[in-house]
């Protein structure tokens, strides 16, 4: 009888794993390359991407199980930001606008009893743009962002209980080209 236990065990094993190993290949191998409306620039999310329509800028959103990613994508000259203003004045605007002010996602979070936090992570640098990256930290929970000013575009990420140390989140942040 031991025998009939152990070989439905492993039957049942082998489909879990063998579904595991099914949808996590789907899941980091179904992406979309995106190359947002008048920018150069470009970024990967995982499938399906919803395009939401949403005044001011263009929207992505792809939810891939707990973690959820944004990315907003902004024509600098829509922000209210004068067409010649440095890029660093830019995406601190863009940062403030996001993050921060009355709508941002750090009051949110406090209009919610919550108590975030906001760490800087690291600047970042690509041959046609700035950035920074910085993470909102809520006890265990966390959100994500990169912030990116390019010439012609200002760009968002907001990532959902994820960073760099997941394959999938990784891929993404790789991805982004300015």
């Amino acid at each position: 009888m031991s025998k009939i236990k152990m070989s439905k065990f492993s039957a049942v094993f082998l489909a879990l794993l063998w579904s595991l190993v099914f949808m996590t290949g789907c899941m980091l191998s179904d992406w979309q390359t995106i190359h947002p409306p008048n920018c150069a620039g470009s970024f990967d999310l995982p499938k399906p991407v919803e395009e939401p329509v949403v005044s001011g800028q263009k929207l992505y959103i792809s939810r891939q199980g707990k973690i959820e990613m944004f990315v907003g994508v902004y024509d600098p000259v829509s922000t209210g930001l004068a067409p010649d203003a440095p890029a660093a004045d830019q995406l601190r605007k863009l940062e403030e606008a996001r993050l921060g002010g009355e709508q941002g996602f750090v009051q949110k979070l406090k209009d919610q009893g919550m108590n975030p936090q906001l760490i800087f992570e690291k600047d970042l640098k690509t041959d046609r743009a700035i950035g920074q990256q910085i993470r909102i930290q809520v006890g265990e929970q966390f959100i994500l962002t990169q912030s990116w000013v390019a010439p012609d575009a200002l760009y968002f990420f907001k990532i959902d209980n994820g960073d760099a140390s997941n394959e999938m989140v990784a891929k993404v942040l790789d991805s982004i080209k300015p």
